[in-house]
């Protein structure tokens, strides 16, 4: 049994700088860019512990992301965004 223990640094701040643009004010996902979608529980985890962004909304079949301040209260669309966290 191996009893080695591999001590790391934290991965630090969240950066999703290099997979985003900013269109009109609010910050989009570029295309073709390498990230993936998370849920929005896991994203408000993620962000508690590292911190970081710009945080990034991903709306179900749509190419372009919007961030959550960005987002209108009456938003009147059913699909529920999902945060995106860069890989």
């Amino acid at each position: 049994m191996n009893t080695d223990v591999v001590v790391t640094e934290p991965p630090g701040p969240i950066d999703n700088k290099r997979i985003c643009q900013m269109k009109n004010g609010v910050p989009t996902v570029i295309m073709n860019s390498d990230y993936a979608q998370i849920s929005e529980d896991m994203w408000q985890l993620l962000y508690s512990i590292y911190g970081g962004g710009p945080e990034l909304l991903l709306k179900p079949g749509a190419v372009q992301a919007q961030s959550y301040a960005g987002r209108k209260a009456d938003d009147a669309s059913d699909a529920k965004p999902e945060p995106i966290a860069d890989k």
